[in-house]
């Protein structure tokens, strides 16, 4: 019989006691990586020709924080949609047990897919600059992994 006994494992044990703890461990660099996309969700593109009463009328324009507009063929206004007010709208939201760290980017506006969403994006929100969730992912997300490494080797080391 063959009998292995391992000593001096005090210091190994405490590291993985540290881990049992991951989802305090994660939250932080799951919280930075949240604001990151977050901020850059929240900017607009520059204006367009789309945020500008159409010359001569009539037509469709947008005021960003105000709503849809139809300018008629006389040059006044009526307000077609109020605006949801998309840039301000994503709000961050965090769950923490002690397996589990977790953070989410949210909003009810009903037409963020079609400005935010690769699959679903509406071809002149794409033409004029607005970012896709999937393409800031692409941009943040290995800054947001390697965080995330970053943490659980220093939380190893420790």
């Amino acid at each position: 019989m063959i009998t292995i006994r391992l000593v001096g494992t005090e210091r190994l044990q405490a590291k993985f006691d540290r881990l049992q703890n991951l989802g305090a461990v994660l939250a932080r660099p799951i919280r930075d990586g949240i604001m990151l996309m977050n901020t850059d969700l929240r900017r607009y593109p520059p204006t367009s020709e789309a945020n500008r009463p159409p010359s001569p009328p009539p037509g469709h324009f947008y005021v960003r924080g105000i709503g849809g507009f139809y300018l008629r063929k006389n040059g006044v206004p009526r307000r077609t949609t109020p605006s949801q007010r998309l840039g301000v709208s994503w709000t961050m939201r965090y769950t923490n047990t002690a397996t589990i760290a977790r953070g989410e980017l949210v909003t009810g506006v009903t037409y963020a897919p079609y400005v935010h969403d690769r699959d679903k994006q509406a071809h002149f929100h794409a033409k004029r600059g607005w970012p896709t969730v999937q393409a800031l992912f692409a941009k943040h997300g290995p800054r947001i992994v390697d965080n995330m490494a970053g943490a659980v080797r220093q939380a190893l080391a420790s």
